[in-house]
């Protein structure tokens, strides 16, 4: 059995941030096991293509919810990333920092490590964006960070609107102030491409030698002894397979890595016997707790000539997407979303908790897939 340093499951954002690093002086043999495929789909790299990529099983995870009262008794799918760059290969691409306050807040509740103060610094390292350096911004990191050329009629009307209610414009809504405000949204898209975890952190480390990345495997446990974990074993295609490592580092996701846990004996003592897993070491907290976003969307309709919902039909669609094919530009370089509101529900607040998404487009709801209407609208996604 191949020896590495390390193992890390999972080739999502965390992932492929550690594989980058660990590998840079040489010194530490790393082995990146990603469950999923390789991210050489079109539609992965096409920003818009994430309609026809988020509901595709080869590269999207599906969780599935339990019914309860919080969802009117429906269940629900959880999509999350299953290829190279995790979630951030399927994702809406907008880059939302989230204001100083917000780390502040969980520095209080974990440790300093958390606070602004490095937090800030750990996004200028990494960022390369295009509105340049600042005191908060970084313009020298593998990530880059764009902002949106396609600004139409409709999204200029929805921002006024929330200037009218007395929110403030900024050119970079990240901007650390705390205030209130409306604007177009940085997005994780360079030169008309998804910029994901792996096209960001993986460009360069993919070719050193010390660098292992292994694909369509998918890790079922972590094997221990004397409390320790030296391998991981799971499926390749079917086949059995084990990985031994000095150490195991687990970035599977909020859903997954939890799972895996338990799986190797690693969570609640009695939870883990009613399920017939023998038990390792008795950790409570694994797998609970969980808080996903919740995600309210209200549409309205409009004249057709005004939404971008017709530009995704017929002959319009393939001139668009023939387009971006041909010059990387156009409505199918843009980001899911690309302007935004940021307010405070409650006055007196030390910053904004709410967001709006704001979008020239809107979704046919009566299908499964991620269609537009057939008709001309727009939403906002709170």
């Amino acid at each position: 059995m191949e020896e590495f340093d390390y193992i890390i499951v999972g080739a999502g954002a965390a992932g492929c941030v550690l594989a980058d690093r660990l590998t840079r002086d040489g010194r530490l043999r790393v082995l990146l096991i990603e469950a999923g495929p390789a991210d050489r789909h079109p539609f992965i790299h096409m920003p818009k293509g994430i309609a026809k990529i988020i509901g595709n099983p080869d590269y999207t995870w599906l969780f599935m919810t339990e019914p309860d009262g919080c969802t009117n008794q429906v269940a629900e799918p959880w999509a999350r990333g299953r290829t190279l760059g995790g979630s951030s290969a399927i994702n809406g691409m907008m880059y939302v920092r989230g204001q100083p306050a917000d780390y502040e807040e969980l520095a209080q509740q974990t440790s300093d490590d958390w606070g602004w103060e490095k937090i800030g610094a750990a996004y200028r390292e990494l960022e390369n964006h295009e509105l340049g350096a600042a005191e908060t911004r970084g313009k020298s990191g593998p990530l880059h960070v764009s902002m949106p050329t396609l600004k139409d009629r409709l999204t200029g009307t929805m921002i006024a609107a929330g200037l009218a209610m007395g929110l403030k414009h900024k050119d970079d809504v990240n901007a650390p102030d705390g205030e209130e405000c409306v604007g177009f949204a940085p997005r994780t898209v360079h030169q008309g491409r998804r910029e994901s975890s792996a096209t960001a952190f993986l460009k360069e480390a993919r070719h050193r030698s010390n660098l292992k990345i292994v694909t369509d495997t998918s890790i079922d446990r972590v094997n221990l002894q004397a409390g320790r974990a030296v391998s991981v074993s799971g499926s390749r295609r079917g086949q059995a397979v084990t990985h031994g490592a000095k150490e195991v580092i687990l970035c599977a996701g909020a859903l997954a890595t939890p799972a895996i846990l338990q799986r190797s004996g690693v969570g609640d003592t009695e939870h883990l016997a009613s399920l017939g897993i023998a038990v390792e070491q008795h950790s409570p907290n694994v797998g609970q707790n969980l808080r996903e976003h919740r995600a309210l969307v209200m549409q309205w309709r409009v004249d057709d000539a005004l939404s971008q919902n017709r530009e995704h039909r017929g002959w319009r669609l393939i001139k668009n997407v023939l387009r971006y094919c041909l010059t990387r530009d156009g409505l199918m370089s843009a980001a899911t979303y690309e302007a935004g509101a940021w307010f405070k529900t409650l006055p007196g607040l030390n910053r904004p908790d709410g967001q709006f998404l704001l979008a020239p487009f809107s979704f046919d709801m009566t299908k499964p897939t991620m269609d537009v209407e057939p008709r001309g609208g727009f939403h906002f996604c709170a």
